[in-house]
């Protein structure tokens, strides 16, 4: 069984994303994402419970996302698993920005890029 680390998430930033380098000094930007689940209690009351996720992302994937998404800005990613110092970080290899608005206008007038839905 050829087993991977892949990990796939549909959520928001929570804040804009943030310019970073490496002691390498390669630039990579981080980012919060979060995602929800809805499910009922046993009083059968709707209830959502957010999620918060560390991202990554390193090289031109890094740069559009600075461009193009900012707080509030729904994506879909893939990437994988990685830990630092015990914490979990997924590095994206793959943004789609899904908002409908700002980010992709200035995506398509910038890079031609087209909207993900």
């Amino acid at each position: 069984m050829n087993m991977k680390n892949t990990t796939q998430l549909i959520g928001y930033l929570g804040a804009d994303p943030i310019v970073r380098e490496t002691k390498t000094e390669k630039i990579y930007v981080s980012f919060p994402l979060s995602t929800h689940e809805h499910y009922k209690n046993a009083k059968g009351e709707k209830v959502t419970k957010t999620l918060w996720h560390s991202i990554e992302a390193y090289g031109e994937l890094a740069k559009r996302v600075k461009t193009f998404a900012n707080k509030g800005d729904q994506v879909g990613l893939s990437g994988k698993l990685t830990y630092k110092k015990e914490k979990a970080t997924i590095v994206a290899a793959e943004v789609l920005f899904l908002k409908k608005g700002d980010c992709i206008e200035k995506a398509e007038k910038e890079k031609g890029i087209k909207e993900a839905v």
